[in-house]
């Protein structure tokens, strides 16, 4: 995993020695809303 506080490699650095796009360490998702989360809940039981 990329961790931000080690200041010996760049972000840049880090992110091409994992083969990862650097959007992809400053992204965070969204928060899943509740009613997504009560649909899920739902639909679980029927995939299995």
């Amino acid at each position: 995993m990329v961790q931000p506080n080690n200041h010996r490699l760049s972000v840049r650095r880090k992110c091409d020695l994992f083969q990862l796009c650097r959007s992809g360490y400053y992204y965070e998702p969204a928060p899943t809303s509740r009613e997504d989360l009560t649909l899920m809940q739902r639909v679980a039981p029927c995939t299995g």
